[in-house]
């Protein structure tokens, strides 16, 4: 009976976790940790499968429950500098979650621009006000003190991972060409039990609505996606633009007092959290989704789109345009294809159902329990 010990964040999707290992766990065992002082936990629900474990304890806690695999849900759950620490005979595996590999400054495993014009404007701006307070009541550390510091910190700790997992396959080949990066390839899905089912009965659209960006992280480029909607005729739609989670409140506020000046009446941010069945009727009124991003991001919400039958706009540059595209799937570029008779018609009903056809692949729970027993199998 093999150990696991899965060390998380208080995020979202890790209740699916826990419920999809605890359906496929075979001969393993799994236990769920947070590192740091205990909280009030806020997203997830399954309050008893979770310890806290302080950075002091951390080791001796993993050898002494004699664990024999770690998982971490991303690379910052924990100190990098604790990673390295992790005896060789404890297997460590990394499931990539997209910010724990894509900066566009310091040291990256892969390195991309995040940032378009304005919303790079803007992160300068804010960060500038943000320093000046922070040198006012503390004594300020350099930047390229922080940044050394870091850089030493991830670039061991990614030497010390055993197998690694991306959202998208294309992410390991990234990763793999950097120096450090010695990790073999596994598959890893964050899945909801309620996908087992077959997708392509996913409720279709009912509304002529757009969503705009997945949160309030600064990589959605928000001021510069709102551009593109200047010239097109939005009256009669609500344009939702959530931004309830992740970012800065600095950074929210700018962006609902632009995109109030461009969307006027239509605007709907969404700044404090739903649940997910509300969310989901939020979604199920939209015949369209934004998103312009740089890196893989928001693809729990582009997924169900397209599941939908929405149309779907991207930045062309993007890592998830090359994706979609490389798949088949029918997809649309923010830069090129944002207009009025785009977001006015629908797709047509074959293009539907090859987009869920194509999603459908590898997402049953059958497939679920194969790509686990593959990961129990190098243990």
């Amino acid at each position: 009976m093999y150990r696991i010990l899965n060390i998380v964040r208080d995020e979202k999707f890790i209740d699916d976790v826990i419920t999809c290992h605890d359906m496929a766990s075979g001969n393993c065992i799994h236990h769920y940790v947070i590192i740091g002082k205990p909280v009030v936990l806020k997203y997830i629900h399954f309050t008893s499968r979770i310890k806290f474990i302080s950075e002091g304890s951390f080791l001796s806690y993993l050898l002494d429950n004699k664990y024999d695999a770690v998982y971490l849900h991303s690379l910052i759950v924990m100190q990098m500098a604790l990673i390295v620490k992790i005896p060789r005979n404890v297997k460590v595996f990394w499931f990539s979650w997209g910010f724990d590999i894509y900066r566009d400054r310091g040291e990256s495993i892969i390195y991309i621009k995040l940032h378009h014009e304005k919303t790079e404007a803007l992160m300068k701006k804010l960060e500038n006000s943000f320093l000046k307070k922070v040198k006012s009541i503390i004594k300020w550390v350099p930047n390229h003190v922080r940044d050394k510091k870091f850089n030493n910190e991830y670039v061991n700790a990614i030497k010390r991972v055993d197998y690694y997992s991306g959202v998208l396959p294309i992410e390991y080949d990234l990763c793999k060409k950097s120096s450090y990066f010695n990790a073999k390839r596994v598959v890893y899905k964050y899945l909801s039990p309620s996908s087992f089912s077959d997708i392509s009965g996913v409720k279709s659209f009912s509304g002529n609505n757009i969503l705009v960006g997945n949160s309030a992280a600064h990589e959605n480029n928000h001021l510069d996606l709102i551009e593109y909607f200047k010239e097109l005729d939005i009256s009669n739609r609500n344009i939702y633009v959530p931004l309830s989670y992740a970012g800065s409140p600095e950074y929210v506020q700018a962006v609902t007092c632009e995109c109030g000046k461009i969307f006027g009446n239509s605007c709907r941010p969404l700044v404090d959290f739903i649940s997910y069945d509300d969310y989901n009727k939020i979604l199920q009124s939209c015949s369209v989704g934004v998103f312009f991003h740089e890196r893989q991001q928001a693809l729990g919400n582009i997924m169900l789109l397209l599941l939908m039958g929405c149309k779907v706009f991207l930045s062309e540059t993007s890592i998830a345009y090359a994706h979609f595209k490389s798949l088949g799937v029918k997809v649309f570029s923010v830069q090129s294809e944002l207009n009025q008779k785009e977001i006015d018609e629908e797709l047509d009903n074959a293009t539907k159902e090859n987009n869920r056809k194509i999603l459908n692949v590898g997402r049953s729970k059958s497939d679920y329990i194969k790509m686990m027993e593959d990961l129990y199998s190098v243990l």
